[in-house]
């Protein structure tokens, strides 16, 4: 893992170096150094048991800075003044969709619906949106990096709609999202492009957003009637009334969730060791120890993808016992 880290350090100060050579914008690809860096500190201090529970966010840490290398020398090796700046806004919305979409199962626990219908709905949703997100990607240019990049924020929208609002890391990535997208699209105002297109598939998306959440069409058109020049600030809005709504039962329930993640990464090394040791006499003993411990957990034997702007301020409290009552996918 340190290994890792050094590795995405370096190349990240190499990309720093050319974007200031080149008069782009360093912002993204300094900001991954800075995480990378403060992850190589907890490595130097942390337990053996700490360090299970850091290995998905190296991992994660590894994938974006990764992404903002390619950003960094997208920009850096781009066109000269107006498009090397258009260049540079496409280049980070690009990055950051992709890697949510990428990082998305991540999220899958914080998922909350009312029934196996509106999951399943909300599943196809998902779907048609990798397709746009991919379809951008295949496209290039600044065009395709707005198609990616608006299929990512309503994946996120409706994620965060659905339960993942009361999570201040998810929505501190939701905010990301929306800048970025933002900035490219007005980017591309300025440049003379044309992005009528990209505003009708947003409304379309916030459309079915609500529908899933049981508004009526009446509010739907208030919403977006509110602002009619942006449809991304009705997406804005509609996330921030989520927020507003979040209970103290939902924190709660969030609390549950993260802990139980915790629980499973700490549980996952032993489970490791107990595989490679599968040919000693005390196996099965220890694999029923494991599965005991993995139900303990939460954890059911299904199997899983694996997976490598402001803070809302909320703290959740861990009740003292599970709250019942919730769709899990």
């Amino acid at each position: 893992m340190v290994g890792q880290l050094v590795v995405a350090q370096f190349d990240l100060e190499t990309a720093i170096a050319a974007l200031k050579r080149s008069g782009g914008d360093a912002v993204t690809a300094q900001t991954q150094l800075q995480n990378i860096t403060q992850l190589r500190q907890q490595i130097g201090t942390a337990s053996p048991t700490a360090l299970a529970a850091l290995r998905s966010e190296i991992v994660a840490a590894v994938a974006q800075s990764q992404d903002a290398v390619q950003e960094a020398h997208t920009v850096a090796h781009g066109a000269d003044g107006e498009g090397a700046a258009l260049a540079s806004l496409a280049s980070r919305a690009q990055s950051q969709a992709t890697a949510f979409m990428r990082d998305l199962r991540q999220y899958d626990g914080l998922l909350q619906f009312e029934n196996d219908a509106e999951r399943d709905a909300y599943r196809q949703r998902e779907e048609d949106r990798r397709k746009q997100h991919d379809a951008g990607i295949a496209e290039g240019g600044p065009e395709g990096a707005l198609k990616a990049s608006g299929a990512a924020y309503g994946q996120a929208v409706d994620l965060a709609v659905h339960g993942g609002s009361a999570d201040p890391a998810l929505m501190r990535r939701v905010d990301e999202l929306a800048a970025s997208t933002a900035a490219l699209r007005a980017g591309m105002i300025r440049d003379g492009k044309d992005v009528s297109k990209f505003d009708e598939n947003m409304r379309d998306d916030l459309r079915a957003i609500m529908r899933s959440k049981g508004k009526s069409d009446i509010e739907i058109d208030a919403l977006l009637a509110a602002h009619p020049d942006n449809p991304m600030d009705a997406m804005k809005a509609f996330v921030q009334q989520d927020l507003a709504s979040i209970t103290q039962q939902e924190l709660e329930i969030v609390a549950i969730k993260v802990r139980e993640n915790q629980q499973d990464m700490t549980i996952q090394p032993e489970a490791d060791a107990v595989i490679e040791q599968q040919s000693s006499p005390d196996a099965s003993k220890a694999m029923v120890d494991i599965a005991a411990k993995l139900r303990a957990a939460g954890v059911r034997n299904t199997p899983q993808p694996e997976e490598s702007s402001p803070y809302h301020g909320m703290s959740a409290r861990v009740p003292s016992s599970p709250v019942q009552g919730i769709v899990r996918t």
